[in-house]
């Protein structure tokens, strides 16, 4: 179940930032009208553009955290296996 919420969020952090390319076009105009952006400014303006920057940290935040949970559970084995496998070796011998 993690690793599938893993995939979905990576997913879904790679797309927002393939539509960052698109809000940035976007948000410049098209044709005759359109301006050209470069700098700070441009960042800025793009952070805001369809919220593109708020939704990026949290997507990003909720990848790694998720990364971080499934990296502990991995790691740190519930104490009830510990004790069931405890169990199990002694009445083996």
């Amino acid at each position: 179940m993690q690793s599938l919420m893993k995939s979905i969020l990576n997913a879904a952090l790679l797309s927002w930032i393939l539509f960052g390319v698109f809000a940035w076009i976007l948000r410049d105009g098209l044709g005759p009208d359109s301006v050209e952006s470069s700098g700070w400014s441009a960042l800025v303006r793009l952070y805001w553009c369809f919220y593109w920057g708020p939704v990026l940290i949290a997507l990003a935040v909720a990848t790694l955290a998720l990364s971080r949970c499934m990296r502990n559970a991995l790691a740190d084995p519930p104490a009830a296996q510990l004790h069931n496998a405890a169990d199990d070796a002694s009445h083996r011998s």
